[in-house]
């Protein structure tokens, strides 16, 4: 914690963000602080670094897919309309990945 500062550690910026997920230090960080991951990545399928990461620190992830969730707003939306389901993952052990968009929710593959 930051001296002087109150409350959580501030997360990361995005310029350092990339270079962290690939070092896994980011996915490290979140899993050894109990915390979920919510991230917007419509391909996350397809980002092998991530999932590693993911596995490999063995922590909990929920990739928001939805193609309508540019906005702020937008990703406040899938997160609320998902919500019962978010707190559902919770209980499963990690690692894992869900997409999420405002209708479904899906578990990939960490293979």
């Amino acid at each position: 914690m930051q001296r002087g500062r109150r409350g959580p550690p501030r997360a990361p910026t995005r310029g350092r963000l990339a270079l962290r997920w690939r070092r896994g230090s980011c996915a490290s960080t979140a899993a050894g602080r109990g915390w979920l991951i919510i991230t917007r990545d419509r391909h996350i399928q397809e980002h092998r670094l991530e999932i590693a990461a993911v596995r490999d620190n063995r922590a909990r992830m929920v990739a928001l897919t939805a193609a309508a969730a540019g906005s702020v707003f937008a990703q406040l939306e899938v997160v609320m309309s998902g919500w019962r389901d978010i707190e559902r993952s919770l209980v499963e052990p990690p690692p894992f990945i869900y997409t999420a968009t405002r209708t479904t929710m899906r578990k990939i593959s960490l293979a």
